[in-house]
Parts: C-alpha cells; structure tokens; sequence
C-alpha cells in the first residue's frame, strides 16, 4: 500500500515515522512464517554541525517474526465454484431495465461485484447465462483494487448489451455467486433476481 509518514513521541523522543502496509494471500494452507524486518541505518548527531559530513554511527532495529496457520478450504465448499474466502462479497444490479422494448432493440444490464479482503484477479468473472430468445454481448470488464489502510477491497464490473430476436415475454437471467464468509465460518450466496421485459413486435421501417 501507500507509505505514511507522520512523527511520533515516544519515551519522550519525537521519531520521524515511516509506516508501510502489505497485503498477504497464502497459497497453500499449513503454518507460515513471516520473517524479521531488518533495517539498517545511519545515525546523525544534530548538535554536531559537521556530522552530515561524518559516517555517523552505524545503527539496526529487528523486528518479531511471525508465526501464521492458515486454515485449508473447508470440505463442504462446493468442488465446481472457485473459492472466494471474503470478509464480505456484494453483488449489485445498477441496471436501468425499461418496462417495455421492440425487437432489435439493445438494452444494458450492469452488474457489480465488490469483495472485502480480496484482489480483484481473485475475483472470477461476471457471466450471464444465455437467453434463448435474445443474443448477448457482454463487454470487458472494469477492475480495480482499492485498500483503506486495513483491508483491501477487489471490484469487478460489467456491462452486458441484450438484444431481443423475437416478440414476447424476455426473461433476464439471475446470477448468483457463492463464496466463504471468513467472519463467520460458512457458506454464503450472493444472488441477484431475474428480471422480466416485455419485448414488443419491431418497428416497421
């Protein structure tokens, strides 16, 4: 993430702050290990007016390591979905559907998936299934990843242009999209309704 920098008084001493978030995503489950951070440095004495031209004296700081067990995917996750462990996952409908279309008309349905603590590469891709009476033309996705200094946030969203061949009743399929709720232990489902249109003959000419 971003550095932050700030100053700090500790045990009486004001100390320049140089502050730095990683974000972390095991591979495999099993006991991990972070290692110290060791940093080196140069110390200046300020009340000497020629230390800047000095060596100065050498100094280190070492910080803990680490010690991480990461938990396997549970055994009751569905094999054919791809694992989505979050602490929370939204999907949102920001489609403007209208009421009523005519043959060949192109109308849009935008869907957003936003999870809390994933990447968006973490996140799979937007489909809609396919309807029968309509062709379907999804566009590419908009991504991006965003941290609030805690959490990282991975968005997807897409736009998907439906033309209807044929008069009639249009249904707009669901979409649903399971993941793991890491704050609370299970399996979760994230679902959107179908949507239904009346699709009305073309104009003529």
């Amino acid at each position: 993430g971003q550095d932050k920098q700030y100053v700090a008084n500790v045990g009486g001493k004001r100390y320049q702050v140089v502050e730095q978030h990683y974000a972390l995503t095991p591979e495999r489950s099993g006991t991990i290990e972070l290692p110290a951070l060791l940093f080196r440095g140069t110390a200046l004495d300020l009340r000497d007016p020629n230390s800047f031209f000095n060596r100065g004296r050498q100094i280190s700081a070492r910080s803990e390591a680490i010690t991480l067990d990461v938990r396997g995917q549970p055994a009751d996750w569905p094999a054919d979905k791809p694992w989505l462990p979050a602490a929370s996952l939204i999907l949102q409908d920001e489609s403007d559907l209208p009421a009523t279309v005519h043959v060949g008309d192109a109308i849009t349905r935008t869907i957003r998936m936003q999870a809390q603590g994933l990447g968006y590469a973490q996140l799979p891709e937007l489909q809609l299934p396919a309807i029968t009476t309509a062709d379907v033309y999804p566009d590419k996705s908009d991504t991006r990843t965003r941290d609030d200094g805690t959490w990282l946030f991975g968005e997807r969203v897409r736009k998907f242009a439906i033309v209807p061949r044929t008069a009639g009743s249009l249904t707009v399929p669901g979409i649903s999209v399971s993941w793991w709720n890491t704050q609370t232990d299970r399996i979760e489902t994230a679902q959107l309704p179908e949507r239904t249109i009346e699709v009305l003959p073309a104009v003529a000419g």
